[in-house]
């Protein structure tokens, strides 16, 4: 069952590690926070160093109530790295996200009147507890020098990599916070991590890239805590001095939140697409735990399938045990059966390169067979991979003329359907051809349609 709540196999991409949850038919608050729970996302503290936590809000722009009930989650209830947007009306939900999150932060009041006789120095540290959970919702908690040595040396450790920067590197970063603005941080901190990023390798931008923003992060918010003390201690009304951090507060933790969206505004966007924005938006070497929410249907069903398809995979490799033991004709019928799917995407391919290069220099005696598996794969892993940056340009009349055609194109696609399924039961079709149809047919649902071939 696709809907079923579930955590697939971790999968390896470009340097991450990916370990998805799909939580996506859980479509109401209650549902949605149990599975959050019970699968663990709510222990990844902002303290964790390698270990994100990205939803994938699978939205659909004629479930407005629905979308409404999950702004308010991403809002008030979870914290999260990063959310990465697909599906139908994105900016609205966007929208809608940060509408809630500032109606969240419009019930936070920093210093009550009561405070007004309290010593400065624990006033400051009441707001500062006061200020906290709105950082740790959006991941930000140990903050500094230290927290930023361990982010490169988990990135590193995660690449298998021996390459450490020193906490020192980035303190230049933290004096003066306040005096030094995005653009510097690059200035400052990426010529200091050029020999790390040489370690790195292929990564070694990304990492630089993350480390940067991250410090950026960081500067950010701790200047705000050194404004906290220096305008709590500088004698004044303390209620005056609330009101005006509170603002404060709020326009930077909005900033940060905004921050936090990642919108994929193409509804046609293929589960490979997604997956590979999504680990783009990871620090290299990390693991990334993804949950999938809000709905299954749309452009989040072919994201789903890809883990599906993915585990199937796994578990066809794990049945034919280690390379040494496989070097035989059920490796390469194992081989030719993966070449005869038509589910592939870029998670399978590069699960199976190396393994099946392995058996195939093992089998001398079918070197042959192996040779044009092997090729044919390759190509199709190639063809996959330079999907990832094909997005659909479609012009305005195009777009409008096919939203106003579309309503006879549900009834051509609802008769196809009807078709496909008379032709499995009486026996003309097989279930994997049955499947493959059917996902065509959910897919030119999507949009995208006009001038291309009716499944």
């Amino acid at each position: 069952d696709l809907g079923v709540l579930k955590t697939y196999p971790e999968a390896s991409w470009r340097g991450r590690r990916l370990e998805f949850s799909n939580g996506m038919s859980a479509n109401e608050r209650t549902g949605f926070l149990g599975n959050w729970s019970r699968l663990g996302f709510d222990a990844v503290r902002p303290e964790d160093v390698g270990t994100w936590v990205v939803t994938v809000i699978n939205n659909r722009g004629d479930r407005n109530a629905r979308a409404a009930v999950f702004a308010d989650i991403v809002a008030r209830d979870i914290a999260v790295h990063r959310h990465v947007i697909i599906g139908t009306n994105v900016r609205g939900f966007a929208r809608a996200a940060e509408a809630a999150w500032r109606a969240s932060l419009a019930e936070i009041s920093l210093v009550d009147p009561s405070e007004r006789g309290v010593p400065a120095f624990e006033l400051a540290e009441r707001v500062r507890a006061r200020i906290a959970p709105v950082f740790g919702r959006l991941q930000l908690g140990a903050l500094g020098a230290p927290r930023m040595a361990a982010e490169a040396a988990a990135i590193a450790s995660g690449l298998g990599v021996d390459a450490r920067v020193d906490a020192a590197v980035f303190a230049p970063i933290f004096d003066e916070a306040s005096e030094t603005g995005r653009a510097d941080v690059a200035a400052v901190l990426a010529p200091r991590l050029v020999s790390f990023a040489a370690a790195l390798g292929e990564h070694g931008g990304d990492a630089v890239a993350h480390l940067v923003d991250l410090a950026r992060r960081h500067q950010s918010v701790l200047s705000f805590y050194a404004q906290v003390a220096a305008t709590l201690g500088a004698g004044g009304d303390p209620v005056r001095a609330g009101a005006a951090l509170t603002r404060a507060l709020r326009a930077l933790a909005g900033r940060l939140f905004h921050e936090s969206l990642v919108l994929i505004d193409d509804p046609a966007t293929t589960g490979d697409q997604v997956i590979d924005l999504v680990s783009r938006r990871v620090p290299p070497g990390f693991r990334a735990r993804v949950l999938g929410m809000q709905n299954i249907k749309g452009t989040g069903l072919d994201f789903a399938y890809r883990w599906l398809a993915f585990e199937r995979t796994i578990r066809g490799l794990g049945a034919l045990g280690r390379p040494v033991e496989a070097a035989d004709e059920s490796a390469l019928a194992w081989a030719r059966e993966l070449l005869a799917r038509d589910d592939l995407g870029v998670l399978d391919h590069a699960v199976v390169a190396e393994p099946l290069r392995a058996w195939g220099a093992q089998s001398a005696a079918r070197a042959e067979a192996w040779r044009g598996v092997l090729v044919a794969l390759d190509a199709r892993r190639a063809a996959a991979e330079a999907g990832l940056g094909t997005r659909q340009k479609r012009q305005p009349l195009v777009r409008g003329l096919e939203s106003l055609v579309d309503v006879w194109d549900g009834v051509l696609r609802k008769a196809a359907a009807r078709r496909r399924i008379e032709a499995l039961v009486a026996g003309r079709a097989s279930h994997a051809e049955t499947a493959t149809a059917m996902r065509a047919l959910v897919t030119r649902q999507k949009g995208g349609w006009l001038g291309a071939k009716r499944p």
